[in-house]
């Protein structure tokens, strides 16, 4: 398997979001990554890396073509059984198949779930939100305009020019088959966990924290992968580190 960006510690941290844990708390909480339930978390995912179930994926950040990140990219290449991407790479897998890039099988699930709360989506987002001012003078004429962006005719044409967006209203009409897009719409989104993302998004402190945080346990995974360090150990560094301020002030 290969997952978006190849951070080991991030897929850390989705799995656990998926669990319902957090690092970071509201209000003055402290950061909180030397847990049981994080242990075990850390470990299974350097155990997955060590032999070899999950690979370092493609980090792609330039514009390339089809049959270029068809080739770098370990899932499209074959190399890799299984990918962990967001909705949009379904239009990838597409646009690979129809150019003759890619020829296997394919077909896509949900997103991984709590047992607990097995129709809820911890991984849900909003990209783009449209808002109309109460007081603006060409309201309808805003009003039509979002109802084409959103309409049943942009996602036709869309699909034509091999653009496969998810829409936040239901589809007038979904592909109910294992690579169609029926499966986007089979889970709820979490209220809180959309809010809380949200909000951490926003506070450029928690945003900061975080990425630093990431990026000291990468390394720290690294070392728990090459047999160096306990997996409870390297989230004591973690700790430590955190509560001594050196990833910045988590609020």
């Amino acid at each position: 398997m290969t997952t978006q960006d190849g951070s080991p510690f991030q897929l850390v941290m989705t799995i656990g979001e998926t669990e319902g844990l957090r690092i970071t708390g509201g209000d003055d909480a402290e950061p909180t990554i030397n847990t049981p339930a994080w242990t075990r978390i850390t470990d299974e995912v350097a155990n997955a890396y060590r032999n070899g179930s999950i690979s370092v994926g493609s980090n792609i950040t330039s514009s390339i073509t089809m049959a270029e990140q068809s080739k770098s990219s370990p899932f499209l290449s074959g190399r890799a059984a299984m990918t962990f991407m967001p909705s949009y790479y379904r239009s990838d897998i597409i646009a690979a198949t129809e150019q003759k890039l890619f020829g296997d099988d394919w077909g896509i699930v949900t997103q991984p779930v709590d047992s607990r709360n097995p129709d809820r989506a911890s991984q849900f987002s909003l990209p783009i939100v449209f808002a109309i001012t109460a007081n603006s003078p060409n309201s309808e004429a805003a009003w039509a305009l979002l109802q084409d962006f959103l309409g049943p005719e942009k996602a036709e044409q869309d699909a034509k020019l091999g653009i496969y967006r998810t829409f936040a209203r239901l589809p007038d009409e979904m592909d109910q088959g294992p690579q169609g897009n029926s499966v986007f719409y089979k889970l709820n989104p979490d209220g809180q966990s959309v809010i809380a993302n949200i909000g951490r998004a926003l506070n450029e402190k928690t945003f900061r924290f975080e990425q630093a945080l990431v990026q000291a346990g990468n390394e720290e995974l690294q070392a728990v992968v090459k047999g160096d360090l306990s997996a409870a150990d390297a989230l004591k560094r973690l700790q430590a580190e955190a509560e001594a301020g050196q990833f910045g002030s988590a609020p």
